[in-house]
């Protein structure tokens, strides 16, 4: 394979270097809000760290550490009334050094040079890449502003061959923050049934359901699913590096788990100790931060609304993230660099994902944001 560099993380290093000042902002931000490591371990009952052993770690991840990462996805089947059609549990789960790694190895495993995946544009980019690296055709649906982010299941079957191996779907969607709707959930699942077609499922950011619609995807009920989690998402904890793959195939999570051995090896047990914690205190942790998140959009609609048809978007209903449309003659890669610049703020302009025009991606998880969109509003006004 040639790694070439994901276009974000390079132009973030290439636009740092640029800069007189260091950035202050980041109104692109993938993650929700963070919490320090004080804050978490005194969600902690029982203070065990300092007795903790600083050996390998297991290479599937501590049992206790599967064990409720399997809770928390199968009560979501339950929710579904799915939980009939699968178990998971903790021989469901193998933990990774975050989503990336789950990402690299599933990828790997499942497909060869020849095959082909259907998948969504724009998208984080290693969903598209790493396939196309492997020497795999990639299909994909260009998701549109005007069809507001969404797609139909004949935009699935006309992509559709005999060579297609997997089906990628990200919800809620980063960039757009566009959420899948259930029935064409189900939809897909049928479809791949059909044809004995994997799904792979990256919900990193499922847990960020702040309007309580119900966005865990059934996914999981369909025996040839992996689910990808991370902490970094709607737990806003990507420093604890702990993201991981859930399926009912227990085979392929064991050839994960070897593929692993190229990569990691194994997590670290100080990460999984507190990856630990933080599952045990989802709910708190995850109030704040849906609130947090909610609040941010009540603010940036009201800017959309007192921009004078300067911005627009699709607010979103689930997620941590949108792509916001730049209505000013000036060019999208023009206004990032200037406001970082002046203002010393960073946007993520949407070709970095794969969407040409005047987009960029916007943040809503961080406690800063107000901070932040006056930063952008105080370069506007120049």
């Amino acid at each position: 394979m040639v790694f070439n560099s994901f276009k974000h993380l390079e132009y973030i290093n290439t636009l740092r270097s640029k800069l007189p000042e260091p950035l202050l902002y980041n109104l692109s931000d993938s993650c929700a809000q963070s919490l320090n490591f004080g804050q978490l371990t005194a969600m902690s009952d029982n203070d065990h760290l300092p007795e903790l052993g600083l050996g390998y770690a297991t290479i599937a991840g501590s049992p206790q550490l599967r064990q409720t990462i399997a809770q928390l996805h199968q009560k979501s089947l339950v929710d579904e009334a799915l939980i009939d059609q699968a178990l998971i549990d903790e021989e469901s789960v193998t933990v990774f050094c975050g989503a990336q790694e789950a990402l690299f190895a599933t990828f790997n495993h499942l497909l060869s040079a020849g095959d082909e995946i259907i998948a969504i544009t724009p998208c984080y980019p290693s969903l598209v890449a790493v396939p196309q690296q492997l020497g795999v055709t990639v299909k994909t649906i260009e998701l549109e502003f005007e069809r507001q982010w969404q797609f139909s299941i004949e935009d699935v079957k006309t992509r559709l061959s005999d060579k297609t191996r997997l089906i990628v779907l990200n919800s809620p969607h980063n960039p757009t923050g566009a959420v899948l709707d259930r029935t064409l959930a189900m939809e897909i699942i049928e479809l791949a049934r059909q044809h004995g077609i994997y799904i792979l499922s990256d919900e990193v950011s499922v847990w960020s359901d702040f309007e309580k619609i119900g966005i865990n995807h059934p996914f999981l009920a369909y025996e040839k699913t992996v689910t990808i989690g991370v902490l970094s998402k709607s737990f806003g904890l990507a420093g604890v590096r702990i993201g991981w793959a859930v399926s009912q195939d227990k085979a392929l999570l064991q050839r994960l788990r070897e593929i692993r051995g190229y990569t990691s090896i194994c997590g670290s047990a100080t990460d999984e100790y507190l990856a630990t914690i933080a599952l045990n205190n989802a709910q708190p942790i995850l109030a704040d931060n849906n609130a947090q998140i909610q609040a941010n959009i009540e603010i940036f609609a009201r800017f959309i609304e007192h921009s004078d048809g300067r911005f627009e978007w699709h607010q979103p209903k689930a997620g941590i993230l949108a792509l916001v449309k730049s209505n000013l003659t000036m060019p999208i890669r023009d206004l990032a660099e200037q406001l970082a610049m002046k203002q010393q703020t960073l946007i993520l302009p949407g070709d970095l994902f794969g969407i040409e025009g005047n987009y960029f991606r916007l943040g809503l998880g961080r406690a800063d944001f107000v901070d932040a969109l006056a930063r952008f509003e105080a370069f506007l006004g120049t």
